[in-house]
């Protein structure tokens, strides 16, 4: 079942106390949701080995709402989020979840927010979503492999699907889990990319990365009987 988020944020947006409000409804909704979906088998315990480490956490755009709540600590997690309109949404929402925030996206404020994720990546983890903010869906943004580079800390792909879902229309196909649906988590191990690579290098390093990607995505989506157009 699908419906046209875009005209829903349209409006919302526009209005700052509107906006508050509607975040916080959402991040209630995620908390409720996150509740009581019946994730199958150690879907929560999956990301709890990362906790206390640094990490670079990646999740595509349109798996963002369950998140939030699988990552066991967001005090030491920082999420980076852009300066597009519904960046300041997710942001908010974010706060409520009681995560940090670092804007910036690769068109606005890129070298600054790349240099705050470095400095953070000494002691803490960053959330990272590689085909935001405009996509195209499921397609590695080479921001990533520059950051994880740099910083020699770990890639850690998660992907959560749920049974009982909304698909949005929307660039992303974001999944809008339902109350008390079964919902399933995939995680990879943690990929540690070498300093300088050439170019060449780094674009068979996103192309192989992105189908590895592809792959975990379909493997939760199959486990929970969605289907979506990849790349």
């Amino acid at each position: 079942m699908k419906f046209d988020l875009k005209k829903r944020f349209k409006a919302t947006l526009k209005s700052q106390a509107t906006l508050t409000l509607f975040a916080f409804l959402i991040a209630c909704y995620i908390k409720l949701c996150f509740l009581t979906i019946r994730w199958q088998g150690d879907a929560k315990k999956q990301l709890k080995k990362f906790a206390n480490q640094s990490i670079i956490l990646v999740f595509w755009h349109g798996r963002m709402l369950m998140m939030p709540k699988l990552w066991p600590t967001p005090q030491l997690m920082h999420v980076l989020i852009s300066h597009h309109r519904d960046g300041e949404l997710i942001a908010k929402v974010i706060h409520f979840l009681g995560y940090n925030t670092i804007r910036g996206s690769s068109s606005k404020g890129g070298f600054q927010a790349i240099k705050q994720i470095l400095r953070t990546l000494k002691n803490e983890s960053v959330a990272i979503t590689p085909d935001g903010p405009r996509g195209p869906c499921f397609h590695l943004g080479g921001h990533l492999i520059d950051i994880a580079m740099m910083s020699q800390r770990p890639i850690v792909f998660a992907c959560f699907a749920t049974q009982n879902a909304k698909i949005a229309r929307s660039w992303d196909q974001m999944i809008m889990p339902k109350l008390f649906s079964k919902g399933h988590l995939v995680v990879s191990e943690p990929i540690t990319l070498p300093k300088g690579l050439a170019k060449e290098d780094t674009q068979q390093i996103i192309i192989k990365l992105n189908q590895k990607f592809l792959e975990l995505t379909q493997q939760a989506d199959t486990l929970a009987n969605i289907k979506l157009e990849y790349l």
